[in-house]
């Protein structure tokens, strides 16, 4: 997957601390977008992957790092929801969806792919070949 490609974009949400938002998307390089009508709302934004966002943690040694998505969470307030949506591709061998919904309380994801194959199964295709 060394030629694998890809951009991902969050929703606009609400943070409890505008600071650690901005220090955060300033030491993982990634742009960070403040709402024009409504300057509490934040969004982050990056030519990368989402799992590529990761930074190591100030309280360990080694190898250990803090994934992005578990660092925004953090910072969302009580009934604020952030959506991370990201797309890539490997040449065309295959295209890729996925798609993170958090809370602060609660994280779901959604691959493209696999729902595509289940999706199939239902429809009654088995095994599909959908790459390379």
């Amino acid at each position: 997957m060394a030629d694998y490609t890809a951009a991902f974009r969050t929703s606009y949400f609400h943070v409890t601390d505008e600071q650690a938002l901005r220090d955060l998307a300033s030491t993982v390089g990634v742009e960070l977008l403040q709402d024009q009508t409504d300057p509490t709302l934040f969004a982050l934004g990056d030519y990368s992957s989402v799992g590529e966002l990761v930074t190591e943690n100030p309280d360990t040694e080694g190898d250990q790092y803090i994934s992005v998505i578990d660092e925004v969470q953090k910072l969302l307030p009580d009934g604020e929801v952030a959506v991370f949506m990201e797309a890539g591709h490997e040449k065309l061998r295959y295209v890729s969806g996925y798609c993170w919904v958090l809370t602060n309380k609660e994280l779901r994801f959604h691959d493209t792919t696999l729902w595509a194959r289940e999706q199939a199964t239902l429809l009654g295709k088995e095994n599909i070949k959908l790459a390379y």
